[in-house]
């Protein structure tokens, strides 16, 4: 077929390079959203926007220079996905506090299925509120202090584990498998209230089917097609799509299922003191208020102890062996810490309350932390378009804080390279390892940096 007199296509190829020619002028479109809004824009790749640079450094890498470069709000993209990056930290403090109530939603980044959409870290507005107002109360100190017994099993284990292979491996071993294996052990102890010893045991289907929840490619090819095209993930909503497997989804639903169903024909069900059990009390304090509504369902139950499953594991797992490394590497930090545990402790066993006053491992952690935040990133979704401190927010677009770079700008922090525990004496906005404002993790405290109750599990771990 021959186009305007000047291009003779064969019939057979007419359809492909009309696809082709399309899909070039909607990511054109798309990528050209930000500079329609008259914001600096990092220049990007057609179609593909900074997945390339995101494959090779991490998803949510931005780095410092690209902030003094495009300055502290600039646009960018992920496939033509638009997301606008904010370094500021007085926007920041709009976004995730002063103008929360704007700024509540998150959107997932890829499939995870209708059910998913029923947790927490992914519910939206009133719904979100509900579970965040029904959980919050679960996390009381009063009612997070037995756990620490579970937690004491735990290390029990792994500091049996840790001395054994160090006998075995005087010269050196990886202590990331103990680490993992101990993670695991605590996740599942205090929110099933399930023994398995993961350490020991790796075979247990709890631990199986653990892991199996936690096994995702970020390059699988299905993952960088909703990347690409994040519409198709809307089509997937109807067809229950999710890349979590299914054999291990349904595992845990079941064995949740069954552990509720138990508890409610026990006589004295407050013998259990786990996570899975503080849940099924706030579904029934829900039940027994005369509030108009939607209420708490078991489904919700379910849902929600697993996600504390799975945000919980890689989190703590990856910041303990962190934690070590930072020790290892600063053995005069270490020493300090060794001399602020024994004074505290004074040869009783570590406990909720013992360590609540080891100010120093606060630090410790924080640092850690600083240096090796667990989420590079965190993202909300405006519902309302708003404008702040001159910077005007347009409905539904991804907002990304670069939590990784905010760590490390010289200007909030000084020598940010350098490991420094002091420096967490009095932690800042800038500092966002676990998020701020309403929706930061729990049991942290919405609108601060920190929380007593987070600090003396952290004493124990």
């Amino acid at each position: 077929m021959e186009i305007l007199g000047l291009l003779d296509i064969p019939g057979c190829l007419l359809v492909p390079v009309g696809l082709i020619m399309a899909l070039c002028l909607y990511s054109w479109h798309k990528q050209s959203y930000f500079r329609r809004l008259g914001l600096p824009t990092k220049p990007t790749t057609l179609i593909l926007g900074d997945m390339p640079l995101q494959f090779k450094k991490g998803f949510g890498y931005i780095d410092v220079e690209s902030i003094q470069k495009y300055g502290k709000v600039f646009g960018t993209y992920l496939g033509s996905c638009p997301s606008l990056v904010v370094a500021d930290a007085d926007i920041i403090k709009h976004i995730m506090v002063k103008d929360f109530s704007n700024f509540t939603d998150r959107k997932a980044l890829f499939p995870v299925g209708r059910q998913m959409h029923r947790l927490m870290n992914l519910a939206e507005g009133k719904y979100w509120r509900l579970l965040r107002t029904s959980f919050s109360a679960a996390f009381t100190s009063g009612k997070i202090r037995p756990m620490s017994s579970y937690i004491s099993r735990c290390l029990v284990r792994l500091e049996k584990n840790v001395v054994k292979q160090n006998e075995e491996h005087p010269d050196g071993f990886d202590i990331n498998p103990l680490v993992k294996s101990f993670t695991m052990d605590v996740i599942l102890n205090v929110g099933f209230g399930v023994e398995v010893d993961a350490q020991n045991n790796p075979d247990n289907p709890y631990v199986r089917h653990a892991y199996g929840f936690l096994k995702f490619s970020g390059k699988n090819l299905l993952f960088i097609l909703f990347l690409l095209f994040p519409e198709i993930s809307m089509v997937s909503k109807f067809f229950n799509f999710s890349f979590i497997p299914e054999e291990s989804r349904q595992f845990f639903r079941s064995a949740s299922r069954a552990l509720i169903e138990d508890r409610r024909s026990e006589k004295q069900p407050e013998t259990h003191r786990d996570l899975l059990q503080l849940l099924i009390d706030a579904k029934d304090k829900s039940d027994q208020s005369d509030g108009n509504g939607e209420q708490l369902t078991d489904e919700d139950i379910i849902g929600n102890s697993n996600v504390f499953m799975i945000a919980g594991f890689d989190t703590t797992a990856s910041t303990l062996s962190w934690l070590v490394y930072d020790l290892v590497t600063h053995p005069d930090i270490q020493d300090k810490l060794i001399a602020e545990i024994d004074e505290k402790l004074a040869g009783e066993e570590p406990n909720y309350d013992n360590v609540f006053g080891m100010s120093y491992l606060d630090m410790v952690v924080s640092e850690t932390l600083r240096m090796h935040p667990v989420a590079p990133k965190l993202i909300r979704q405006g519902s309302q378009p708003m404008e702040i401190c001159g910077v005007r927010i347009p409905e539904g677009i991804e907002i990304h804080i670069p939590v990784t770079t905010l760590h490390f700008m010289p200007e909030y922090w000084e020598q940010p390279e350098v490991y420094n525990p002091e420096r967490c004496r009095c932690l800042s906005l800038q500092c966002l390892s676990c998020g701020l404002g309403h929706r930061c993790s729990l049991p942290w405290k919405p609108g601060t940096g920190t929380s007593s109750d987070t600090n003396r599990v952290r004493g124990q771990l």
